[in-house]
């Protein structure tokens, strides 16, 4: 079933907050994640939206006060995808997500996109190379190069593996 996702803002360091505004009536509860430098900020859910679910990511460039419409990090038909995680890194925004790889969702792979203003996102890039039943996205880093963090699971196998790829 749909969730509905909120945000609330701070500009005093968290000593006061707004009212929650509503951002998604239509997100699944997949892990949100939000990501934020100076007064811009991109966050980061899955779309429900029967019988598709897709990763999607909304901004703000002031500071939360208002924000910019819906952005499709993946297609909104076809396989599912989920599980966004998001960073700046490089003057760029950075985002990588679960999709899978057939309809039935029996394997899935990470996938990265990168963004200069958060609206516009570069074609998407797979990260792992062997897709397993699951690939959850870990998070994102970045010194002075991403870094990228992802688990693959194989439950009738009983083997997870840690994965750090990192970019140049």
């Amino acid at each position: 079933s749909s969730t509905n996702g909120k945000v609330a803002h701070t500009t005093d360091g968290g000593a006061t907050w707004s009212g929650a505004t509503s951002l998604a009536s239509n997100g699944s509860g997949y892990f949100p994640v939000v990501s934020a430098t100076g007064s811009s900020a991109v966050v980061g859910y899955a779309v429900w939206a029967p019988p598709y679910l897709y990763s999607a990511s909304r901004r703000t460039t002031d500071k939360g006060a208002t924000w910019k419409s819906v952005v499709n990090l993946d297609a909104p038909t076809g396989n599912p995808s989920f599980q966004p995680r998001i960073t700046r890194g490089g003057s760029r925004w950075q985002a990588i997500y679960e999709r899978c790889i057939d309809a039935a969702c029996a394997t899935s792979a990470t996938y990265h996109r990168s963004s200069a203003d958060g609206a516009t996102w570069t074609t998407p890039s797979r990260l792992s190379a062997s897709p397993r039943e699951y690939e959850s996205p870990g998070g994102l880093a970045y010194a002075d190069r991403l870094g990228a963090l992802f688990v693959d699971d194989s439950a009738a196998l009983l083997d997870s593996d840690l994965f750090f790829v990192a970019g140049s």
